[in-house]
């Protein structure tokens, strides 16, 4: 018996359609993956030179990991002011606006991510400067977040009314303080989102024509 299996095993690997078949599509879905950040299809890639076609490209791939830790940083974000609000031995049964502000930034980085990438799909200028803006206001909006947040948790005091987040105990602390920690790097990333698509507007900028650039802005 055992020697059966073995040797419908073998067959199996060796096969066409057997075992090779799972390589290969996880190969077919690294290359989906990564031909989807390949911007050397587009139409407006022929107007670069050799050197700014290399920048264009590394710097949209160099984008796309750096949204994905802002996306990590915000849902991280969001979900430990979840925790904050709906733990029944934190606020005790007060509301938190901690929640609210997270969502908003959560809402403000889909739609900045949006306008960005179809502004690389399209070649448009007038999305990449939109996409850019939106992350511009979301780091302002975090960093204002995490100098609250960062205040409260230096200088309030029992007595004070924003005491209530530390009222649960070094739990409710660790909490907060993850909220003001990820305010902080999701600030940062958003500044390098921005500066990062000002790039790439400028050089697509200079490589349309001036008909084009017109239209697009």
């Amino acid at each position: 018996m055992a020697d059966i299996l073995q040797e419908n095993f073998q067959d199996l690997v060796h096969s066409p359609g057997g075992g090779r078949s799972g390589t290969t599509g996880d190969s077919n879905g690294q290359s989906k993956a990564s031909s989807s950040w390949d911007v050397s299809k587009k139409w407006y890639f022929k107007l670069f030179d050799e050197e700014e076609a290399a920048f264009f490209q590394s710097s949209v791939k160099c984008l796309a990991l750096q949204w994905v830790l802002n996306i990590i940083c915000n849902v991280g974000n969001f979900a430990l002011a979840l925790v904050i609000t709906i733990h029944p031995e934190c606020l005790h049964g007060h509301f938190s606006w901690t929640t609210v502000h997270t969502s908003i930034n959560l809402v403000v980085l889909c739609v900045s991510m949006l306008l960005g990438i179809v502004g690389i799909r399209q070649g448009s200028t007038a999305k990449l400067f939109q996409s850019c803006a939106g992350h511009l206001l979301l780091s302002t909006y975090e960093l204002l977040l995490f100098i609250r947040d960062l205040c409260i948790i230096c200088f309030s005091m029992e007595q004070d009314r924003l005491y209530v987040y530390f009222r649960g105990g070094t739990f409710q602390r660790s909490l907060f303080t993850g909220v003001c920690s990820t305010a902080g790097v999701s600030c940062f990333i958003s500044l390098l989102n921005a500066y990062k698509l000002r790039k790439l507007m400028n050089v697509l900028h200079k490589a349309l024509p001036a008909g084009d650039a017109s239209a697009q802005a």
